[in-house]
């Protein structure tokens, strides 16, 4: 299969797996993931799972054409419901909500647990999915951001914390100190940009964040602008001016790591 079917976002999601055995594509809509990871050495075999008959049978249509039947095997359900515990190595879920992850792993949290490598491309509440990494005993090892149609989403890749790994290391109680902010305050950063990439200088991120603090100025301005304030209008001025907050500690904190 050649790289092109792919969008170039699919292709940070599957180049982000660690080769193994045996992956999980959740939702794999096509099977396009599935098949270029075996195609190119990334999987031995795949798992296509899809909660929609439609993809499912378009994904089997998929496989057949590349020969891939003995390799790649279609399963219709809900999440990880068809998948048992240790079958898979690595699971991606790409292109949801991260609701809709946080859903995912936690319906059948036994076999997610059983997976070593998560790889997650969120498309919304990015520190649902960072805060749900923390709490299942993962860390992120690696992670990265792409702009698909003038919107911007992390790429995600989580392993079991082995070493048993704090939250937070001295450095991060340095960079407490010198901002003036409580180690719950640094979490939510993190939760909401990704420590990773606020460490790795991320352009992307940059951009995410500045674009991020002009929609908190007009919002704010538009509701100070306007004429009285309902308790609706000041629980969003609120809302507005912590998420703004949040913003700008992350964009002190990326600066501290730009060389």
């Amino acid at each position: 299969m050649r790289k092109k079917i792919l969008s170039e976002r699919l292709l940070k999601v599957v180049n982000m797996v660690t080769p193994c055995d045996c992956v999980c594509d959740v939702g794999c809509d096509h099977a396009f993931a599935s098949i270029y990871m075996v195609e190119q050495g990334i999987a031995k075999r795949c798992l296509a799972c899809d909660v929609r008959p439609g993809p499912i049978a378009s994904a089997d249509s998929n496989i057949k054409i590349h020969g891939l039947e003995n390799v790649i095997e279609t399963r219709l359900g809900s999440g990880l419901s068809k998948v048992e515990e240790g079958e898979a190595d690595c699971v991606i879920m790409a292109g949801m909500g991260g609701m809709l992850i946080e859903s995912i792993i936690k319906d059948d949290m036994d076999t997610a647990l059983s997976i070593h490598e998560w790889v997650l491309e969120p498309q919304s509440d990015f520190d649902v999915v960072r805060r749900l990494i923390r709490e299942c005993g993962f860390v992120i090892d690696l992670e990265d951001m792409v702009t698909e149609r003038d919107k911007i989403y992390p790429v995600i890749k989580a392993v079991k914390n082995t070493k048993n790994a704090p939250a937070l290391d001295d450095e991060d109680m340095r960079i407490c100190k010198d901002l003036e902010i409580t180690e719950e305050e640094l979490l939510m950063v993190y939760d909401s940009f990704g420590r990773y990439l606020l460490r790795s200088g991320n352009k992307i991120l940059e951009k995410y964040i500045n674009k991020g603090l002009t929609k908190y100025d007009n919002v704010i301005m538009g509701i100070k602008n306007a004429e009285g304030s309902d308790e609706k209008s000041l629980a969003r001025l609120k809302e507005m001016e912590e998420a703004k907050a949040l913003s700008l500690a992350a964009l002190k904190i990326y600066k501290l790591y730009l060389k």
